[in-house]
């Protein structure tokens, strides 16, 4: 299956999940590619619920790699947290375990000269499950 089908299945398995969890949410059409200067970084979703918004990019892995967002990537996601007063998630789907976990992207488990690389270990620990992501609209 194309890198491109694959992920577009997912991400529309995590819309299907946030909407039967009360969620509001918008998947956006091409959404993975890097902006130039003058395009706007869109996230993979986004989702509203009791007013607050969270931006989510979402990865698929069948096995342990870790995920990596290029370092410019993540620097716009970063801006997009101040800027729109949103939570922006990193939410993986494991094949292996067949479930999703979401992270805030601010909790990288360390940067390089050119990526943001998030281990599996962090993830899996530190890690949402869909349906507790409504724990983020009570700390708002």
């Amino acid at each position: 299956m194309q890198t491109y089908r694959k992920g577009f299945i997912y991400e529309i398995d995590l819309v299907r999940k946030l909407r039967r969890l009360g969620w509001y949410t918008i998947r956006y059409y091409h959404s993975g590619h890097t902006p130039t200067q003058y395009e706007i970084l869109r996230p993979d979703i986004v989702a509203i619920k009791h007013g607050r918004a969270l931006f989510i990019e979402c990865k698929v892995r069948k096995d342990n790699r870790h995920i990596h967002i290029e370092l410019d990537r993540y620097k716009k996601m970063l801006e997009d947290i101040i800027k729109y007063g949103v939570v922006y998630l990193l939410c993986v789907y494991y094949e292996i375990n067949n479930e999703w976990r979401c992270v805030d992207i601010r909790e990288t488990s360390w940067l390089t000269d050119r990526y943001a690389v998030f281990a599996r270990k962090d993830i899996v620990s530190r890690g949402l499950r869909p349906e507790d992501l409504d724990r983020l609209v009570e700390e708002a």
